[in-house]
């Protein structure tokens, strides 16, 4: 039970990840700077693997 809860905590992380990712992709786009889209996508990436 420990162990499922555990897990259920990382998806949680993992969803509000990629909403974090898609939104600052969006507002990148919004403003036509990809290479800051890139960066700001590597940075949640890189906060992403920590936390894992």
């Amino acid at each position: 039970m420990h162990l499922l809860s555990k897990h259920l905590h990382t998806i949680h992380f993992l969803v509000i990840d990629v909403f974090v990712v898609a939104i600052s992709y969006r507002i990148c786009i919004a403003s036509s700077e990809e290479m800051d889209a890139v960066a700001i996508i590597a940075q949640a990436m890189a906060m992403l693997t920590k936390r894992l």
